[in-house]
């Protein structure tokens, strides 16, 4: 005995319309897997981009921040910046404060300048000092010290 065969396109049936070929040989099935591996590489190639970008090297101080905006500025450590982190940082940065490093000296503060965190915490993101009492001049003087690579 025949058994009959049900077709779900027999439900809807229009003239001009192509139904796909629901075989096991049909292209169908291979058209969809080579669209969502596409899709997948194309997704893969954008998270590896955007990983690419974001793995810059972000340890030059002197690309970072904003330019300086002194004009013939000729700053050095003894000079002109000693007096700022005399009056603004040791307070929690002289060795014994709370503070985890020690200020006092050109010595003391050149590793947080070489990696760009002295910059970053106190021109950039103004978060330190703490108490926000440092005024813009004095950030500006250590910006273009920064800028004009901290001399001593």
């Amino acid at each position: 005995m025949l058994k009959p065969k049900i077709a779900i396109r027999t439900f809807l049936t229009f003239p001009d319309c192509q139904y796909p070929n629901f075989d096991t040989n049909s292209n169908l099935k291979t058209a969809t897997m080579s669209s969502l591996k596409r899709i997948g590489l194309t997704l893969s190639l954008l998270c590896a981009l955007l990983a690419w970008n974001g793995c810059k090297d972000n340890t030059d101080p002197n690309e970072e921040g904003p330019a300086c905006n002194l004009s013939n500025a000729d700053l050095s450590y003894s000079k002109n910046i000693k007096g700022i982190i005399d009056s603004y940082c040791l307070s929690c940065h002289s060795g014994s404060g709370p503070g985890p490093d020690d200020y006092r000296t050109y010595e003391g503060m050149k590793s947080h300048l070489d990696e760009g965190h002295f910059l970053e915490e106190v021109v950039i993101n103004k978060t330190m000092p703490q108490s926000g009492s440092m005024g813009q001049a004095q950030r500006d003087s250590i910006n273009c010290w920064i800028k004009s690579g901290y001399p001593k």
